[in-house]
């Protein structure tokens, strides 16, 4: 569903939901962009099935930072920062597997390069 972001409705999210409770039961931004006095965010998911049918979310998160935005006007540092997630889904929740960015993009090189894109 797309549901509001910081400033509009911008974000892309995933909701479980639960046959025998009749509820969502747990939502799950997967993608977003937003950006504010020299802050910038951008997020993006991929949701697949492993080797052994399980489902997965991929997500890429790069965020950036322009020092000058603040009045600093001879501050040229821009600092970037990327940075990987691995989720599955099971019994109706969504697990952290792992957030080290190193081993994701071995892991999962075609989909990173896909996300990586934006």
């Amino acid at each position: 569903a797309r549901t509001s972001g910081e400033y509009v409705s911008s974000t892309l999210t995933f909701m479980v939901y639960d046959l025998k409770k009749d509820s969502v039961t747990q939502t799950w931004d997967l993608a977003d962009v937003m950006g504010d006095a020299g802050a910038v965010s951008v997020y993006s998911s991929c949701i697949f099935k492993d080797q052994d049918k399980n489902p997965m979310i991929l997500t890429y998160a790069w965020n950036s930072y322009d020092h000058k935005v603040n009045g600093e006007e001879n501050d040229t540092i821009v600092e970037n920062w990327k940075n990987y997630y691995l989720y599955k889904l099971s019994n109706n929740r969504i697990d952290t597997v792992s957030k080290d960015s190193t081993e994701i993009v071995k892991r999962y090189p075609r989909i990173v390069k896909e996300l990586a894109r934006y």
